[in-house]
């Protein structure tokens, strides 16, 4: 099965559809596309399969680091998060382990005879021509009735009527969702004592499906109701039954999102840094400030991006360990860490360049004997603050859970990082700017 996912993942733009077959359970058969005359050779196809082998190998890479976590109050039902793209080796993966500790609804068998008739009587036995048939359907007149038989295990109408909710639901059949639709019971499997037992709980071998949509009237228009109606439902029908539901719920996010999504967050980078730029212009009255700020925050960003892809290496070791680090994967609370970061590093940078502006008083030029006494002055101030937030990070770090662990870990970081670039880089780039560096020039007299 592992084999079938792995081609069936990988190889899909190659293999006829519907050809990868299992033979007696350990050989697999599929049949490559031809384009005109042109068909692949054995050494394609072998060297095809060795680019299958080595994207299953990074598949199983990136599923051993995936983030797993509980979701709802009872801790019954889990997430799992990951980076590898090929979903059914993923979920067959995922089966193939935790198979026996999950709710897994298993396919029906049914008989592909499936019976269609048209709504055109409230009484179902004069819609399907069974005497035995119960129940009237005035709401679903225009409509159709999908008789389905030999349903293998037999099931309750209220265990079908949710397959076919979830079905509606699905990407493919999401326009459908909203029809009325209803079960009916037609023949109950044997050895039930139907008469002492609620009808939820009745399992049938034989049901009938009616659906209605008052955009398809069978009267008005035949073909169009059959075309628009009866096919999609029949198809849908047909999946519900078949369609196993190992795993609640499937999301898989395209590259074209996440290109989109990447392209937003360096738009949204660049705008931030030109209005930073802007804010420091005007309020110190030269771009150098802002410009010597967006570098200093920088090099806080890529510091601190550093560490969280060390973590990575060095997790599983027994430093990693001891220092309680984790396989910490950038996640939005990361990204609040980053901009927390950037806003804990310009502030402590504005202090400074404040303390350098009062300093310079009317001289012109700003040298480095104001830089040094500005940052003294605010030295204490600047490693109060640090150590009071690193003391609270270090805290939350430790004693935070799993949740706050990521963004600790980069705000602890940050912080150290984003205190020294206030006082190593942004201040001392404020000299790089002026022509006279080791001339002395502009130095006030005390």
């Amino acid at each position: 099965h592992r084999f079938e996912a792995a081609i069936g993942s990988f190889m899909e733009d190659n293999l006829e559809k519907g050809s990868v077959k299992v033979v007696d359970g350990e050989t697999i058969e599929f049949q490559v596309k031809s384009s005109g005359k042109k068909h692949l050779s054995l050494d394609e196809v072998r060297a095809l399969l060795k680019k299958v082998a080595e994207a299953t190998r990074k598949t199983g890479r990136d599923l051993k680091i995936a983030q797993v976590q509980s979701v709802g109050k009872e801790h019954k039902r889990y997430e799992i998060v990951t980076v590898a793209t090929a979903q059914q080796l993923v979920i067959d993966a995922i089966l193939s382990k935790l198979g026996p500790y999950l709710n897994i609804q298993q396919a029906i068998q049914f008989d592909p005879d499936i019976k269609v008739y048209p709504i055109e009587k409230k009484s179902l036995r004069d819609v399907i021509g069974d005497p035995n048939a119960p129940g009237y359907v005035p709401d679903y007149l225009g409509g159709v009735a999908m008789v389905v038989d030999k349903l293998s295990p037999a099931v309750t109408t209220s265990q079908l009527r949710d397959r076919i909710i979830s079905m509606r639901l699905q990407p493919d059949f999401s326009k459908l969702q909203w029809r009325d639709f209803d079960i009916i019971g037609l023949k109950p499997a044997s050895g039930q004592d139907i008469v002492n037992l609620p009808e939820e709980k009745v399992k049938y071998v034989k049901v009938a499906v009616v659906v209605y949509d008052p955009n398809y009237i069978y009267d008005e228009d035949p073909k169009l109701w059959k075309s628009q109606l009866v096919e999609p439902e029949l198809n849908l029908l047909q999946e519900a039954l078949s369609r196993t539901s190992e795993l609640q719920k499937v999301t898989q996010f395209a590259a074209q999102v996440a290109e989109q999504a990447r392209n937003a967050a360096f738009l949204a980078l660049i705008v931030a840094f030109g209005a930073i730029i802007m804010y420091l212009w005007i309020r110190f009255g030269t771009p150098r400030h802002g410009v010597a700020a967006i570098i200093a925050l920088l090099h806080d960003v890529t510091i601190a991006v550093a560490f969280v892809m060390l973590a990575q290496y060095f997790y599983d070791s027994a430093v990693g360990k001891a220092l309680m680090l984790r396989d910490f994967k950038i996640d939005l609370a990361m990204i609040a860490a980053f901009l927390t970061v950037i806003g804990y590093s310009v502030n402590d940078t504005i202090v400074v360049y404040d303390r350098i502006r009062e300093n310079k008083g009317k001289l012109r030029d700003i040298n480095r004997g104001i830089i040094n006494e500005s940052i003294n002055q605010t030295l204490t101030r600047t490693i109060l603050t640090s150590l009071t937030t690193l003391m609270v990070m270090v805290i939350l770090y430790v004693f935070g859970g799993e949740g706050a662990h990521g963004f600790s870990y980069v705000m602890i970081i940050g912080t150290m990082v984003g205190t020294y670039s206030s006082i190593a880089i942004a201040s001392p780039l404020l000299i790089g700017w002026l022509g006279d560096f080791g001339k002395g020039k502009g130095q006030s007299s005390k």
